[in-house]
């Protein structure tokens, strides 16, 4: 105990202990910083991913993007070989109402030549009947 008879004058110990007391507080502070720290680098990672989560969203937009240009240019060919196909139809068409045309005048040719020469026909139609029993 004679060690710690030394005593110390009292605005020391009262200086003393403010000194801790302040020690004390710093250290608390620094653990906040240090807190507000964590939480300035857990929120810089959630922007982080929201950024990477948005740029995600954006590429599935663009390939949905390119995807619908893709359709829409099949739609473009296919409406464009319906147009051919319905203008060949059109022209076949016509081709038959040619034909049926051409039937026409023929038939008529042979009516005019039947009632014109009709002798001869009668005798090639005659002979016809008999080849068939």
């Amino acid at each position: 105990m004679l060690f710690f008879s030394y005593k110390l004058p009292f605005n020391y110990i009262i200086l003393y202990h403010i000194l801790i007391i302040l020690y004390h507080i710093l250290i608390i502070l620094y653990h906040i910083l240090i807190i507000l720290y964590h939480i300035l680098i857990i929120l810089y990672h959630i922007l982080i991913i929201l950024y990477h989560i948005l740029i995600i969203l954006y590429h599935i937009l663009i390939i949905l993007y390119h995807i619908l240009i893709i359709l829409y240019h099949i739609l473009i060919i296919l409406y464009h070989i319906l147009i051919i196909l319905y203008h060949i139809l059109i022209i076949l068409y016509h081709i038959l109402i040619i034909l049926y045309h051409i039937l026409i005048i023929l038939y008529h040719i042979l009516i005019t030549l039947i009632s014109t020469y009709e002798a001869p026909f009668t005798k090639f139609f005659n002979e016809l009947d008999l080849m068939w029993p």
